[in-house]
This record gives structure tokens, sequence and C-alpha cells, in this order.
């Protein structure tokens, strides 16, 4: 039995150190809690290629990467105590691990019981706090559900075993066959037991005696499928202003796929319409209209076309239309307007037409060219010569003439009934006496 053991664990040995040279990782942890193997204190960053740089450090047991966490803190693993005893061939008895759990629930149980005597075995977990156990590994089906034993079943099996001391012969040896052939290993994948019952006649089978128990592995690593996290909240809208979209994602890595298990089904991304209030909006400008008739009779004018802004309306605080509403351009009628004359400018003076100390006139002449009258224009209103009196008094004998009276004085008198004098001056300068002429008579 112990050399059946022994050979197995070797072989479970060589696997480990066939799947570390394909490059698996390994998870260390500072506690192990006997004997339901459960681990806890993480060593932050301490995975590592081979169990023997865990356990040969600071760790007291191990795990592969994808970890199966059974409690608050408590990972499913296995002791390095154990794994270095295999390691270095040193044998012990094969006592098989039993999980005890609170609460049975159709077809799992929850809620571990961390009591190290209701973990020896079905009996002491069934007649003590537990309502199902579990056999070696733990195979989880949810979050903190497990595949396990109903103790209310286990009690029916084991009250139907008939405890029959065992038969003996007419010369009073046990009637006792063979071992039969191994039974299933106890789970589809990782470490479990398996057992073989030995053929006898009028016995109990279920005899510790006549059972035989033994390790056995089918995969060291199980494939875990991918579950879903949980959805993050919804981005805020892609529009500031109208229609746009929220997105938000999930992952899955509750937990993420490992060795080989499924993805998770369905979407990582989900989307919802939103609204934001109105976008403004800037108004633009209508087509042109057609340009007006030129309004001018003749010469040049101004002809006129519109637009609005209506096309679309400025709303919600949108800009106005940008330019103008209105457009202007020159025009010809076709027919050239009368242009009316107006003069130019006066002429100098010529001199004095007239004889010698005799009075005569000056001229002067202007031309109605400025503009000259056209198409029908009115001629220049006015003459176009004008006249100035003159004298020719080179040589002449001129005499004085007065000029006009100055204003009159201001009254000297003070006071009223006293007499005054005012006075007022001329000169002779209107024109004064030339070449010999006569002084102005009178004052």
């Amino acid at each position: 039995m112990d050399s059946w053991k022994y050979l197995l664990f070797q072989w479970m040995l060589i696997y480990i150190s066939l799947t570390t040279i394909a490059g698996e990782e390994f998870t260390c942890f500072r506690k192990l809690q006997q004997p339901w193997g459960l681990c806890s204190g993480l060593i932050s960053g301490k995975k590592t290629d081979n169990p023997e740089k865990c356990c040969t450090g600071k760790g007291a047991g191990f795990t592969l990467e994808a970890v199966v966490k059974v409690h608050k803190n408590r990972y499913q693993c296995e002791s390095c105590e154990s794994w270095l005893r295999q390691k270095n061939g040193i044998t012990t008895p094969s006592v098989p691990k039993f999980t005890c759990f609170r609460k049975f629930k159709k077809d799992h149980c929850s809620g571990l019981v961390l009591d190290e005597l209701s973990n020896l075995s079905p009996k002491d977990c069934c007649e003590g706090k537990g309502h199902g156990f579990a056999k070696e590994s733990l195979k989880t089906i949810g979050k903190n559900k497990y595949e396990c034993v109903s103790c209310n079943e286990w009690k029916k099996q084991t009250s139907a075993v008939t405890t029959q001391p065992p038969s003996t012969t007419t010369k009073g040896e046990l009637t006792i066959g063979n071992w039969g052939p191994w039974g299933p290993c106890s789970t589809s994948c990782g470490a479990g037991w398996r057992s073989r019952y030995r053929d006898c006649i009028n016995c109990d089978k279920n005899h510790y005696e006549n059972v035989m128990s033994e390790p056995c592995v089918i995969k060291l690593k199980c494939p875990l499928h991918g579950s879903w996290g949980a959805w993050s909240k919804f981005t805020v809208c892609s529009a500031t202003c109208g229609r746009g979209t929220m997105m938000r994602n999930r992952l899955c890595d509750n937990p993420p796929p490992a060795n080989g298990g499924a993805n998770c089904p369905g979407q990582d991304l989900q989307h919802r319409p939103c609204e934001n209030r109105q976008c403004p909006q800037d108004g633009g400008w209508s087509e042109w209209s057609e340009w007006s008739n030129c309004p001018a009779t003749c010469g040049t004018g101004s002809k006129t076309r519109s637009r609005e802004c209506n096309s679309p309306r400025p709303l919600f605080g949108g800009r106005d239309c940008i330019g103008q509403g209105v457009g202007v351009h020159e025009c010809d009628s076709g027919v050239p307007c009368p242009i009316d004359g107006n003069w130019g400018p006066w002429t100098s003076f010529g001199p004095c037409r007239a004889s010698k100390c005799e009075s005569g006139f000056q001229m002067r002449s202007r031309a109605c060219n400025n503009p000259r009258p056209q198409n029908r224009g009115r001629y220049c209103i006015g003459s176009t010569v004008d006249r100035f009196p003159c004298s020719n008094l080179e040589g002449c004998l001129i005499n004085g003439d007065w000029c006009n009276w100055e204003s009159w004085s201001t009254c000297a008198a003070t006071c009223l009934s006293v007499s005054s004098i005012q006075v007022r001056n001329r000169q002779c300068l209107c024109p004064p006496p030339q070449l010999g002429g006569a002084q102005c008579e009178g004052k």
C-alpha cells in the first residue's frame, strides 16, 4: 500500500516538474491551515516557476497560477511540508482530507467550517456543525458554492450498511476474496482519491479493512471558465448637446479564463442613447433674390437684390448670419442724361476804357463750359460779360473831396441842464487833391 502511494507521489512530482519546465507559474503563501489544506497570507509578487523556490523560502504552501478562493483570504493549496517530504522520498500514512460545510442546498455546499475536529472524517463533520462535506480537493461551481456530499445522504448510506461481524467458515476463518478493480478518481480534474473494495461474503464492504484508498491526479491544472465582473458606470454622453451615446464595459476577470477554460459569453461593451440640451443653431442665408430693375431713367443707377437669414434661422443662442442681407450693383439705363451748362471762372478785369481824365468801364468775361450743356441740357443763365466803372486819371489834376463824416463823439455833460458839445470829423481824402487840384471846400 505504502509503495503504491510512494510511486504515485513520485509520479505527481515528476508531473509538476514537467509542467514547471513548460513555463507554469506558482503562487506562494506564508500560512497553511491543516488539516483542510487552506493557505492565506499571499506573498506579494512571489510567483515562481518551481514550488521549491517557494517552499525553501518563507512559503508554507503553494498553488498554481489559477488560485481557487474558498473563503475570505483562504485559498486551496498544497502543503510545502508534504511536497518536500514527497520530493525527498519520505512517505507518510495516507489520511484522506475532508472539508466540512455549515450549509447544504440542493446540489452544493457553502459556509466553510474552520474547525480542525470537524474536518477529520465525515462522521466528525456530520455529527458536529456540518451539513455537508467534500473529500480532498474542492471544486467550485459558483461564488462560495462547492461540490459536496450531503450529511443526510451520508447518514442514510451508513445506516444501511450491515454491522454484523465478518462471517467465518466452519473452520473459524473469514471468507475474504481478492481486491476488486480501482474505482474512478473522485474528481474530473486535479488531485483526488480513488478506492477499491475487497470481495467478501457476509461482510461489511465499507469496513476500513475492506477498503483501500489512494490519491489520484487527472489534470494538475484544471480548466477555469471565465466569468464576468461587474459593469462599469456609464460614460458621460458623447455629445455636449443634441443626441449621442453612453457606454459601459465589463471585464472577464471574475475569474478570468485559465488553463483552456472558456471565455465569458456575451458582450463586454454596452451602448445607450442619450440626449443633452438643444444645440445652438447658427443662422444661414437663403438664396439671393433676382436683381431689381434699374431705377434710373437715364444714365446710371443702382439695382438691388436681397436674401434672408432663415436657412436656417438662428435658434437656441446660435449666431446670426454673417454678411449683408442686401446687395447693390451699379446699372446703366442706356439713355444719356441731359447735362445743364455751368459758368466757368471770370477772367481778370481789362484796362479802363476811358479817355484821359475821363470816366469809363473795365470789362471781364466768362464761358458756359463748366460743364458745357449736353444732351439738350440748359444753357447757363446770366451774362458772359461784366463791366465795372473806372476813371482814366493818369497825369490829370484832381480836386480833393470829402470822405464821409465819422460818428459823433460822446456828450461831455455829466448832469441834466448842463450844456456840452459833440463833435464829428471828416477827411479830404476821397480823393485827396493831386497834381495841384483844389482842396475840399468846407470844414
